[in-house]
């Protein structure tokens, strides 16, 4: 299973982007992660409680920075077709999973 991880931070104050930034980071722990943009990251989480950690990490952030801070999973098997619309590259993300896979 891989999770790709999208998130944005909507506030003008740089030094809070940056602190939100860093705590996305944070919560990706030692997952394998490859970045599609500068807030897509495709992560390989190898058991179900990696991922619930990753989720409660993400939940946390979310609670510290309420309305600034929003993030989406999307679940894929290892098998699935990585399909995507505007603003991710899709054959980006092709050319980052077959040149660094999992």
């Amino acid at each position: 299973m891989y999770v790709t991880v999208v998130w944005h931070a909507t506030t003008e104050d740089a030094a809070r982007r940056d602190e939100i930034s860093h705590a996305v980071d944070m919560a990706y722990g030692d997952l394998p992660r490859a970045k599609i943009t500068t807030r897509t990251h495709v992560l390989r989480p190898s058991t179900t409680q990696q991922l619930s950690t990753l989720v409660a990490n993400l939940d946390g952030i979310e609670q510290v920075h309420t309305t600034m801070f929003t993030y989406a999973i999307f679940l894929h098997t290892d098998r699935d077709a990585y399909h995507c619309s505007d603003p991710f590259d899709v054959s980006a993300a092709r050319a980052v999973t077959r040149t660094d896979p999992f």
